[in-house]
């Protein structure tokens, strides 16, 4: 088994940030892109926000399946890129509409 850690980048929104990730087993895209989308939401507040559900994840030039193992994809000291410009977008304003009674 692959032990180590490899490094998540975001670098298509200002401000950028790159995460070390342990090489767990068992550890998911869909797990790695909401970790990393928490920690750059609660490091540049509402202004600068991520939406984990709306990212693309990229090992090299290719997007990887976020349902898929880590750890089948990632060697140890990769790096893997979040494409967050889509999902980068100002908190809605609009309130919801209640659901009816």
């Amino acid at each position: 088994m692959k032990q180590g850690k490899f490094y998540v980048h975001v670098e298509d929104v200002e401000p950028n940030m790159t995460l070390p990730f342990a090489l767990d087993p068992g550890l998911t895209f869909t797990e790695v892109a909401d970790k990393f989308c928490a920690k750059y939401n609660a490091k540049n507040g509402a202004k600068h926000t991520i939406d984990s559900s709306l990212v693309t994840l990229k090992a090299g030039s290719k997007a990887v399946d976020l349902g898929d193992m880590v750890a089948d994809h990632i060697s140890p000291g990769d790096d893997l890129f979040v494409l967050a410009s889509p999902a980068l977008a100002p908190p809605s304003s609009t309130p919801q509409d209640a659901p009816a009674a």
